[in-house]
């Protein structure tokens, strides 16, 4: 264990994590399938200390400088890349390493953790990732994480968007005390393992995201009423009338494959 690591940060979104059982937990997710490690965000080694014993190749990404040297201290196979993670590529690193099974884990900063997890999740050689969010982001991402009632009234982009790409699981749930300084939120480790062949291609990634961005930029409002912004309304009337989707539906109560099937009749 690191002692006398440099207090958090509140402006880079930084809580320690400090329960064992839960490190532990995180560390052995996807267990054995992957070829090599990518952790961002390490800060004082609260993962890294056991994700250095899974004698694979490890890369992190740490933003803040004061932790660089704690960091290069565990071990001289580990690649420490001192940039920020949503202005790096690391594709190209993986490729030069000859990596094609990544796993990505990550206790999340709150401040950024959606926009790390779309940049990297894109990455083909990342094809597992484990990640730590607020639980108000995890719900988002995990539809049953508040009850399977809730679960048909809370479609929105990000779940409509990551459930096609992934196999999407929650790991646990985790309480603000679990952390140093705690939180004022409740958390949540979600597992996000690729699929091999997703409903929409990765070369329609962009395209889909900017549909979803439509789809849900009203999602209380009827879809008739929000759509006819973007695609011309009758085009949107028969669509609808093919698919038998009610055009008075709203959208944070559609299905997942109705999100696709619409997607597929507007593209």
């Amino acid at each position: 264990m690191i002692e006398n690591k440099p207090k958090a940060n509140k402006k880079l979104g930084q809580h320690y994590l400090n329960n064992q059982t839960t490190i532990d937990h995180i560390c052995e997710d996807f267990s054995g399938i992957y070829d090599s490690i990518l952790e961002i965000g390490p800060g004082p080694a609260t993962l890294t200390n056991n994700l250095v014993k899974k004698n694979k190749p490890l890369l992190l990404i740490e933003k803040d400088e004061r932790f660089i040297e704690i960091l290069s201290q565990l071990s001289p196979s580990i690649t420490i890349f001192n940039v920020d993670a949503l202005e790096f590529s690391i594709e190209e690193k993986l490729s030069e390493l000859n990596f094609s099974d990544t796993w990505l884990v990550s206790n999340l900063p709150y401040n950024v953790g959606t926009p790390i997890m779309i940049k990297y999740m894109q990455v083909p050689q990342i094809k597992f990732l484990t990640l730590m969010f607020q639980k108000e982001v995890a719900q988002k991402v995990y539809l049953p994480l508040n009850g399977e009632k809730k679960m048909h009234k809370e479609m929105n982009s990000l779940h409509a968007l990551i459930n096609n790409y992934f196999e999407i699981s929650l790991l646990q749930k985790v309480p603000p005390g679990q952390f140093s300084p705690p939180p004022k939120v409740d958390s949540a480790v979600i597992s996000l393992k690729k699929r091999p062949s997703p409903q929409i291609g990765w070369d329609e990634f962009k395209q889909y995201e900017g549909f979803l961005r439509k789809l849900f930029s009203n999602r209380r409002k009827q879809l008739g009423s929000v759509l006819k912004n973007f695609y011309d309304k009758e085009l949107v009337v028969s669509k609808f009338d093919d698919l038998n989707i009610e055009i008075t539906r709203r959208a944070e109560t559609l299905l997942f494959e109705e999100v696709i099937s619409i997607y597929l009749e507007l593209k």
